[in-house]
């Protein structure tokens, strides 16, 4: 295990082409023992797996500063979220810098297409010192278009979740464009808003304490909700009524969950223990996996299909 004095720097190992139906996860390479409560340090990395979730190659940002969102563009370039830092970073395939439009900056966490050409991203939390005030204001939910810089910041209601520390921490959007379902991490709400007309709509669901918290959420093509509850999932349909309930293993920690390309199949992450599975929709069967054994590293992921 490296350590913060380590010099490094952005590289990859393995394999670069990508492949239809390949994964890139974000799979931090934590200092272990992972202490939760003390906080996680460790260095950025990416694994980058085929559709069986086989390691093609490991993608290293060369900082000590844990990664939490991904997303990818429609050039293959990958970008990457720090709310620790406030940085966001963009590199290709070969880990190669690339110098694009960003956002303003803030302590983004999740970050995913908007379906419509830019992206969304969510304020993570309040962990770290207050950023200097801009124009745009405080608002939690950010819309960004990198082709022109066009920046849409909305003023939303959030949960609080774990500490009451939380913002946007996990968020999906449906496919009318418009209305995005957002959790705070370990909340009870699931929670939503209309970008189109910037108005917060009723809350989707709100779960008591005992029933477990809300980690990651996604919407499929058919409109229907997949959100992570710590030890399951559950999936809605769009009126809120539930049509699964997927378990886990018995353990907790399963905070990820989203639906594959085909969305016969959705992956299925476990922060705690540093796995993650690709599963049937229908019954939950686990159909490949990815064991990392690293506790506190696991955070997002995105599959690659060419438009």
């Amino acid at each position: 295990m490296n350590n913060a004095d380590s010099q490094q720097h952005a590289r990859r190992t393995g394999e670069s082409t990508l492949q239809p139906g390949d994964v890139i996860i974000v799979a931090n390479d934590t200092v272990q023992p992972a202490d939760m409560r003390a906080g996680l340090k460790g260095w950025g990395r990416l694994l980058h797996c085929d559709d069986q979730l086989r390691i093609k190659g490991e993608l290293f940002t060369g900082k000590f500063d844990l990664l939490l969102g991904l997303s990818m563009d429609d050039q293959q370039r990958l970008i990457m979220t720090c709310p620790s830092t406030a940085d966001i970073s963009v590199f290709d395939m070969n880990m190669q810098a690339v110098t694009t439009r960003l956002p303003p900056r803030r302590r983004y966490g999740n970050i995913i297409s908007d379906r419509n050409s830019g992206f969304l991203l969510g304020i993570h939390s309040s962990y770290g010192e207050p950023l200097p005030q801009d124009e745009f204001g405080d608002g939690k939910l950010v819309q960004f278009k990198p082709h022109d810089g066009q920046t849409t910041i909305f003023d939303v209601d959030v949960d609080g979740g774990r500490g009451n520390k939380h913002f946007v921490s996990n968020l999906a959007i449906a496919p009318d464009r418009k209305t995005v379902f957002y959790t705070s991490e370990a909340g009870r709400r699931l929670l939503r808003y209309d970008i189109e007309n910037q108005t917060q709509l009723d809350d989707f669901a709100t779960f008591e304490p005992e029933e477990g918290g809300t980690y990651g959420v996604d919407v499929n093509d058919q409109g229907h909700i997949l959100i992570a509850r710590g030890s399951f999932a559950e999936i809605y349909d769009a009126s809120g009524k539930l049509l699964q309930r997927l378990e886990g293993d018995g353990r907790s920690g399963w905070t990820r969950a989203t639906f594959c390309h085909d969305q016969k199949f959705y992956f299925f992450s476990n922060f705690l223990e540093g796995v993650f599975q690709r599963r049937d929709v229908a019954t939950g069967e686990v159909v490949s996996e990815l064991v990392t054994g690293m506790r506190g590293s696991l955070t997002a992921s995105v599959e690659y299909f060419p438009a």
